[in-house]
């Protein structure tokens, strides 16, 4: 892959003031719409891969 010679563009997110649960973040894109991060707990796992 060939390396880039000019700065690439970024995204910025900001976290919520407030957050509402100790399982999910809330968050805002560059445009202010809200969005939700949790953790997915494994439904089963193995050496070679984990189905979610």
């Amino acid at each position: 892959m060939e390396e880039p010679k000019e700065q690439q563009q970024m995204a910025h997110i900001d976290f919520a003031e407030k957050q509402f649960s100790d399982t999910w973040t809330v968050m805002f894109n560059p445009v202010g719409q809200p969005f939700c991060l949790c953790q997915m707990k494994h439904v089963f796992e193995s050496s070679h891969f984990a189905l979610l």
